[in-house]
């Protein structure tokens, strides 16, 4: 087990290795990383695996005393990790509330000028996700939410997909700054 230091305290990590598509594995509250072994060992011959050991409760060093271990702050330590290790064109996968981390990393960390082929480079979840910059179509007629996470998805196939947060006005076509 490889570990890192970040700036929460000391993470344990698995690492294939490898020159394939890169996966970061999540794993969700009360366990650890051991959860995605099977899935490693099934795809680690095509694919590089990154599974940290999140503290979600089965960690096996204590973070530091004033580190934020919020929901959004987890978030960010796995973009802390994603970024120290220099992974690159990565899929980020979740388990029960790994999945919500994969959420928060696509919906908070997404800048507005997103395009249709890319989320920031080590942030790639589904083709849902990676759609264009948070805003609403111009139209104004085809907002529906979302099963996914809580933006509004653009399905009148006339504006290229755009979405935004909730709020707002239909008739906006500029993009919006992600909500606070």
């Amino acid at each position: 087990m490889n570990q890192i230091e970040l700036s929460a305290g000391t993470i344990d990590y698995e690492d294939t290795g490898g020159d394939g598509p890169t996966l970061v594995l999540l794993h969700g509250f009360l366990m650890d990383a051991s959860l995605w072994d099977d899935v490693i060992a099934d795809l680690s011959a095509d694919h590089r695996c990154v599974a940290p050991t999140l503290p979600l409760g089965a960690h096996r060093h204590a973070m530091h005393a004033d580190s934020d271990l919020s929901l959004r702050g987890i978030a960010r330590l796995v973009s802390e990790l994603i970024d120290r290790l220099d992974l690159r064109d990565v899929t980020v996968v979740g388990n029960d509330t790994g999945g919500a981390l994969v959420q928060l990393l696509a919906c908070d960390d997404a800048p507005a000028s997103a395009g249709s082929s890319s989320l920031p480079a080590t942030r790639s979840t589904t083709s849902h996700l990676a759609s264009p910059a948070r805003r609403w179509c111009s139209r104004g007629r085809c907002r529906r939410r979302c099963s996914a996470c809580s933006c509004s998805t653009c399905a009148c196939g006339l504006c290229g997909g755009s979405r935004s947060r909730s709020g707002g006005s239909p008739s906006e076509a500029t993009p919006r700054p992600p909500d606070g």
